[in-house]
Formats: C-alpha cells, sequence, structure tokens
C-alpha cells in the first residue's frame, strides 16, 4: 500500500475498532481513546508523508484522489482539528455511555469524508466525500435527540445541506455535459469546445453548494439555530472542519480555471466575502446568545477567508505570480489560527456553560473574579479573533489585506471596516467578564489539568504565532510547495 493512503486507512481502521468494541462492551472511555489515538496516528502519518514528493498510487485511485501538499496540508489541519473536538467531547454529554462509541464513530467519519474532500480530484469523488463529511454531522447536530433544539438543528442542517448538495449536483451535471467528463482537469476543454457558458453556470452553482457548506452569506441562515441547538463539540467541528474542506476543494477547482475565468471567480467570490463581512459583523452587534455570536462572528470570519480565496484567483489570473504565493500563504496560516483560535472559544463556552448551566452573554458576567484563568484565556482569544496586536488573529488578517489590497483593494477596505466593527462585540464579552460583577462571587471553577493543558496549548500557539515568525514561514512554504505543481 502506498504510503499516501496510510492516513485514511488508519482513520477507517479506528472506525471499525470504535463501532466494533462498543458492540461488544460500550465503553466511553474506551472509545475516547481510540478515537483519540486513530486521529493522532493519522495526523503523524499525515505529516510523515509531507516530507517526500508527489506520490504515484495505484492507477484507479490516482484518477480520482491527488496526493500533493494541498491536499496533505489541509488534511493534516483537518486531523488536528478533529483531535480537538474529540479531546472537548470527554465530558461533555449527560447522554447514557452506550452513545459514545456512536458520538465517536460519526466523529471520525466526517472527518475521513473532509480528507477525502481535501484529495478529491473529480466532481463524483468529492461529492461522495461531501456527503461523508455531512451525512455524520446532520445526526451529530441532533445527537440530543430528546432536546428539541437539538433536534431542530439537526433537521435545519440536514434540508440547506440537502439543498446544497442538490445545487451541487445540478451544477456538476451541467459541466459534465459541456466536457464530457468530471475530472477537474477537463473542464479547460470545454472552453477549447465553445461551450463555456454552460461550464460558467455550473461553476457558480457549485460555489453556491461551497458557500452553503461554508456558511458565507446570503447562505449562512442554517448556521446560528445549527450551532446553538447542537452540543458545543460539535458546533465546534462544525464551525471548522467543513471550512476547511470546502477551502480546499475551491482551491483545488478554481486554480485549474485561472486561465479563463480568473475574473467571473474574482467577482463573485469578492461579492461574498465582503457580503459576509458586512452582515456577519453587524449582526453579531445584536445576538445575546453566545453560539448564534458564535455562528455571526463565524459568517464573518469566512468573509475574510474568502477576501484571501478571491485574492489567489484574482492574481493568479492575472499572471502576477510573485504575490500568488504570498496570498496562498496569508490564506492557509489566517485558516490555521481561526480555527485554532475558534476552539480555543469554543472550549471557554463549553467550560462556563457547564458550570454556569447557560452560554446567553450574561454567564459571563464577572468571569475574572471567579476564574482568572478562563478569563484571560478569553481575553487573549477575542483579542487574536477581533485583530488585535501583536497576536496571530492580527498577524494573519495583516497578510491577508496586504494580499487583498494588491488582488482589489475594494476588498481590503471591506476586511478593515468589518475588523472595527467587530471590536464592538468583541469587546462588550470582555466588558462583562472583567467588569461586572458575577452573581454568585463564592463561586469555583474546578478545571482538570488536561483542560489547561488543551486550552493553555491553543492559546501559546495563538500568542506565539503572532509573535515569533516560523508558522507563518511554515505556511508560506506550504504555499510555495502548492504552487511548483
Amino acid at each position: 500500500m502506498s504510503l499516501a493512503l496510510i492516513p485514511m486507512f488508519l482513520l477507517v481502521c479506528g472506525l471499525v475498532l470504535v463501532i466494533v468494541t462498543d458492540l461488544i462492551k460500550p465503553s466511553a472511555n474506551r472509545s475516547y481513546n481510540i478515537s483519540l489515538l486513530t486521529v493522532t496516528l493519522s495526523f503523524l502519518s499525515q505529516v510523515f508523508t509531507l516530507n517526500f514528493p508527489p506520490m504515484e498510487v495505484w492507477k484507479p485511485i490516482d484518477q480520482v484522489l491527488d496526493f500533493d501538499p494541498l491536499s496533505q496540508g489541509f488534511s493534516s489541519l483537518a486531523l488536528i482539528l478533529a483531535f480537538l473536538a474529540i479531546g472537548m467531547s470527554k465530558d461533555s454529554f449527560d447522554e447514557a455511555v452506550s452513545k459514545a462509541g456512536e458520538y465517536y464513530s460519526l466523529i471520525i467519519t466526517a472527518t475521513l469524508g473532509a480528507v477525502l474532500v481535501a484529495h478529491s480530484e473529480e466532481l463524483l469523488t468529492f461529492f461522495l466525500a461531501f456527503e461523508l463529511l455531512s451525512i455524520p454531522l446532520y445526526i451529530l447536530a441532533g445527537f440530543k435527540r430528546y432536546h428539541r433544539k437539538s433536534a431542530e438543528a439537526g433537521l435545519k442542517y440536514f434540508l440547506s445541506g440537502a439543498l446544497s448538495s442538490a445545487i451541487f449536483l445540478f451544477g456538476a451535471s451541467w459541466i459534465f455535459g459541456a466536457c464530457g467528463s468530471t475530472h477537474y482537469a477537463k473542464i479547460l476543454d470545454a472552453f477549447e469546445q465553445g461551450h463555456g457558458q454552460p461550464v460558467l453556470l455550473g461553476i457558480l452553482m457549485i460555489i453556491g453548494a461551497f458557500a452553503f457548506k461554508m456558511a458565507a452569506a446570503p447562505f449562512h441562515m442554517w448556521a446560528p439555530d445549527t450551532y446553538e441547538g447542537s452540543p458545543i463539540p460539535v458546533a465546534a467541528f462544525l464551525s471548522t472542519v467543513p471550512k476547511v474542506a470546502m477551502i480546499a476543494a475551491s482551491l483545488r477547482v478554481f486554480l485549474k480555471l485561472t486561465d479563463v475565468l480568473a475574473g467571473e471567480l474574482a467577482i463573485v467570490l469578492a461579492a461574498l466575502s465582503i457580503l459576509s463581512v458586512v452582515m456577519g459583523n453587524l449582526v453579531a452587534l445584536t445576538q445575546t446568545e453566545m453560539t448564534r455570536l458564535a455562528a455571526y462572528s463565524g459568517v464573518a470570519q469566512m468573509g475574510y477567508l474568502m477576501i484571501g480565496l478571491a485574492s489567489v484567483v484574482r492574481l493568479d489570473g492575472a499572471g502576477r505570480y510573485d504575490l500568488v504565493q504570498e496570498a496562498l500563504g496569508s490564506l492557509f496560516f489566517y485558516l490555521l489560527i481561526y480555527t485554532i483560535t475558534n476552539f480555543a472559544f469554543w472550549t471557554i463556552l463549553l467550560l462556563v456553560g457547564h458550570q454556569r448551566k447557560s452560554t446567553r452573554l450574561e454567564a459571563f458576567d464577572g468571569l475574572s473574579q471567579t476564574s482568572p484563568f478562563l478569563a484571560f484565556a478569553l481575553l487573549l482569544t477575542v483579542f487574536s479573533l477581533a485583530g488585535v496586536p501583536p497576536l496571530a488573529g492580527f498577524v494573519g488578517k495583516l497578510f491577508l489585506f496586504r494580499a487583498a489590497f494588491y488582488a482589489q483593494p475594494l476588498m481590503a477596505l471591506f476586511g478593515v471596516i468589518g475588523s472595527v466593527i467587530s471590536l464592538y462585540y468583541y469587546f462588550n464579552i470582555l466588558r462583562r467578564c472583567y467588569f461586572l460583577h458575577p452573581q454568585d462571587p463564592d463561586e469555583t471553577f474546578e478545571l482538570s489539568a488536561s483542560t489547561k493543558g488543551l486550552l493553555g496549548s491553543l492559546l501559546l500557539l495563538t500568542t506565539l504565532g503572532g509573535i515569533f515568525p516560523w508558522l507563518t514561514q511554515v505556511c508560506f512554504q506550504l504555499a510555495e510547495r502548492m504552487l511548483l505543481l
């Protein structure tokens, strides 16, 4: 077996092991440990393969999956996020122990789907991987099926996901009709044969399907209700891993079309990015439920990421290859920092919600007096999400907006305006945390060593990623390797 297939093979083995052991004798701790070990080994094997040039595998697989630095880099990030989601989940459920195996097996399945999406090289393989990612998430969103909001979250996510799948298939059918093939590399042939219009229509539909899954405006309406009703570890996974997978797929498709569609793609992506930044930040101003605030903040953050995506497409189409690497490296760096910081935010929300039995904004009143560690962690997390120097979120936005300025200054302008607007609702959280009094002054937060270690590691990366250049260098080197192929 090729080394390139080992990460996916390990995920499949771990999935089978969790299911079988859970059938024999259910044990939440065993399912948790197997899942954590599975994702860890898969990540280590993925990192190991990064040191090798693009690998050839069995020809039928090689025709539908691509094992290059782009897929390996995004797959590695998806595996890191799956590790964090599993780590958050250990003490999150009051459900019966027998459900733990189901839960962790669904997380692993969704992770496998995300990895396959990043590797997909043609439309049908992408669709199957897309559904392998989506279907477990529909179930996970409504995992607490006896809770009304959780059932509502699962149903709304399922309906919106089904719609996005239908839109994707309709777009793919237009492309197949024009090209006679589902391979990304063959799409250019349709333009040479004079079938550019149906391909353009199909690409627009596929962009719409991607936007649904990434919760980009105006296709984001499912996100607030779904995040509010889902278990918090699921919401954290849902708000990051599909975005990683969809951005990887977008890059793989769009970079093959910049010779003929760079202008059209850049306009559509720029419009979606600006709409996401403006709508996400403005609606977040009015939210009092933290999960919904996180959802609308995520819409705005998706807008920033789409600014980077539009910059890559526009610069590549203009032949400014010296700037394409900077734009791609900036996109990957900001995606890494945002997803890590986002997980830190959801972890804090999980801990506060568990202690105070609420995830409303009022639940954070006086947090600095009852848990200085969590309050400081929240401060660093919010500062990074808002883009306050010298944290990594600021550095990521700086690189991202710089690349956007070279591609289309209007995108950079709206990005800066959106960041300024976000300061209000982010700092409002800190105001309540540091300047209001808690309802119970004698309250104490008992945090385990593993919880402090996990949260501390995320905060360390968020902090040091902005101060020291090593992380940005890794992302830019990865971008260079992606573009050399």
